[in-house]
């Protein structure tokens, strides 16, 4: 099966993600496209506007509308190569995109992160044109990923091999 996964550029994790992948069978089964924020590209027009957050700005809006162009671009030429069987959005803890788009939002505490990054993947996901299943990801500082469920909770899916206790899902 190939995939096409939606990720930030953040280079810390980079292994991380490939760990991941690869132990979950895919190797070289997939095509990453990369565009800081992952899912704020797509979302952010309205996540911006959000009472709680009211931070959006016109530069703000031009700058994530040229990332989203260049990522569904990258994601329709990946799709033209491939049949593309799956689309996984992951998003990742201490995104400096997060962090600069959303300068409202409370991301020093890990519930707040979990529920900032769960309105970006679920306003993503619904506007995305991609007909197979998307899967809606958060992967921490050591490695772990969660997966968001229906009810925006988080299934821890893969156990990264870091130990850092500040990670989003440390002795999850």
């Amino acid at each position: 099966m190939t995939i096409s996964v939606l990720a930030c550029i953040d280079k810390r994790f980079d292994a991380l993600l490939a760990e991941f992948y690869g132990n979950n069978g895919y190797n070289a089964n997939y095509y990453m496209v990369t565009a800081a924020g992952s899912s704020l590209p797509i979302s952010y027009s309205r996540i911006a506007k959000e009472p709680s957050l009211d931070c959006f700005t016109v530069e703000n809006c031009k700058l994530n509308k040229k990332l989203k162009g260049a990522m569904t671009t990258n994601l329709s030429i990946s799709e033209s190569l491939s049949s593309i069987e799956q689309l996984d959005i992951v998003d990742h803890q201490d995104c400096g995109a997060f962090r600069v788009f959303l300068p409202r939002a409370d991301l020093n505490s890990k519930e707040n992160e979990k529920i900032i990054h769960a309105k970006s993947l679920n306003i993503a996901s619904n506007k995305l044109n991609f007909t197979g299943p998307i899967r809606k990801l958060l992967i921490d500082l050591n490695g772990t990923v969660g997966q968001l469920e229906d009810d925006n909770t988080y299934t821890v899916i893969y156990k990264g091999p870091g130990n850092n206790p500040n990670g989003l899902f440390f002795n999850s």
